[in-house]
């Protein structure tokens, strides 16, 4: 095991520890990327590009934006609506780089826990990577649920395992009862030892977003999986990415490395038609991208544009485009 770096948010986080036992997983992942000023997307280095840790498709400009911008017209014909009348709202936005290709669409940038969700919003929400980074409690199954929390000792974070309380026991929370409902729900295949993350600030954030828009469409791009692939997903999701690798000890420097969590498609899903969308239409990237032009205007912008524009529709299409989904949902007055 790594030695803990000696970093304020590490000291904050250990010292938390002392004070009240081990916490949550959800309680550390939320501290290591969002605490004000220290945590990952919070501090001043930037974690995105090649000098960062990751990639994601909106470094890929121009080429990722002109899709979107593409796709959001289409949208708003459908919608009948013009583009002063129909504004996008992006999640997670990171460096705004979707504000260039979007400035005609009354573009805002609402982050994480920053920003605020506009009232009776008729146009797009946009989510791209926004859920994979929501923090999760985590689950392993020892003949029965246990909770995966976090654990310090010697200036060092480990992970201890407690029972997940039962339907009979009165100290069981409204989270606790809504976490053992995903595992009974979804966690049908994993074995002894396997584990299992539960995102419940989803639907939260779904329920929220419902409550933003009155109509238009949301719009998610993330990787993932469907339910029924669970089956050889036994030991989880949950990695962290340092300098494009992975990183092996997710839980050593936190605040300096990223944190992240594949997305469940199927309880996503669920959980944004209990909210009141409609699954409009769910794509892999490189079916979503080749879908957005026709021949003719892919072909006259491929001719047109520099190498460097047909090496990001590459990137999106062969080299990102079966990893990631793009789910379309409908919100109707």
């Amino acid at each position: 095991m790594r030695q803990m770096s000696p970093s304020p948010l590490a000291l904050k986080l250990a010292q938390e520890i002392r004070d009240h036992g081990p916490i949550s997983f959800e309680r550390f992942m939320d501290v290591a990327l969002y605490e004000p000023g220290l945590g990952y997307y919070r501090n001043e280095r930037d974690p995105f590009g090649r000098d960062g840790d990751f990639f994601t498709a909106e470094q890929l400009q121009p080429v990722f934006g002109e899709l979107v911008r593409t796709f959001v017209e289409r949208l708003a014909a459908r919608h009948g609506a013009s583009r002063e009348s129909f504004p996008v709202i992006e999640l997670g936005a990171g460096r705004g780089e979707m504000q260039e290709a979007l400035r005609e669409w009354n573009y805002v940038a609402v982050d994480f826990d920053r920003g605020m969700l506009p009232d009776d919003l008729r146009g797009v929400i946009l989510a791209n990577e926004f859920f994979d980074a929501l923090p999760v409690r985590l689950l392993q199954w020892h003949d029965g649920w246990q909770e995966m929390c976090v654990a310090e000792s010697d200036g060092r974070f480990s992970f201890v395992t407690r029972p997940l309380p039962r339907d009979e026991d009165e100290e069981e929370s409204a989270a606790d009862r809504q976490v053992r409902a995903y595992a009974e729900r979804y966690g049908e295949s994993i074995g002894e030892g396997g584990q299992l993350e539960v995102s419940a600030r989803t639907p939260d954030w779904l329920d929220r977003l419902s409550a933003t828009l009155v109509s238009g469409y949301l719009v998610v791009i993330d990787y993932g999986y469907s339910a029924k692939e669970l089956i050889r997903l036994r030991h989880g999701t949950a990695a962290s990415y340092r300098s494009h690798r992975l990183v092996e000890d997710i839980l050593s420097e936190p605040g300096n490395q990223d944190i992240t969590v594949h997305v469940n498609f199927t309880y996503l899903t669920e959980a944004a038609i209990h909210a009141g969308f409609r699954l409009v239409s769910r794509q892999s990237l490189a079916a979503w991208a080749m879908s957005v032009w026709d021949a003719r205007e892919l072909k006259r912008r491929w001719k047109a544009g520099r190498d460097s524009w047909r090496l990001q529709w590459k990137q999106i299409v062969f080299g990102m485009g079966e990893t990631f989904q793009v789910l379309v949902f409908e919100k109707a007055d």
